[in-house]
């Protein structure tokens, strides 16, 4: 049975810390009263919304990048792709074995 590659678990726990990272922080932020009330006068939402949930993906972000340094890939080539703004996908790193 082949192996999944390191970047698919990397996006599973990315995907996973992203969703369940959300939630929390939604929690967190009623819990603190990190809200935002509706406002009468613009009415894009009837009810109160968390501010919080940027927190939620960044623990995705932090998720993935975790995953990927516990599997062994290193951070340099996904930093340098950050930096660089371009398309930096490298189709040779990515093998069904």
């Amino acid at each position: 049975m082949p192996r999944m590659p390191v970047e698919l678990w990397s996006a599973a726990a990315a995907l996973a810390g992203g969703f369940g990272g959300t939630f929390v922080a939604r929690a967190v932020a009623r819990r603190l009263g990190i809200m935002n009330a509706p406002n009468p006068l613009v009415p894009q939402h009837v009810r109160p919304v968390a501010y919080l949930g940027g927190v939620g993906v960044a623990l995705g972000v932090g998720a993935g990048f975790a995953a990927a340094a516990a599997l062994g890939r290193p951070f340099r080539s996904a930093m340098s792709c950050l930096r660089s703004s371009t398309w930096c996908w490298d189709w040779s790193t990515i093998s069904a074995s």
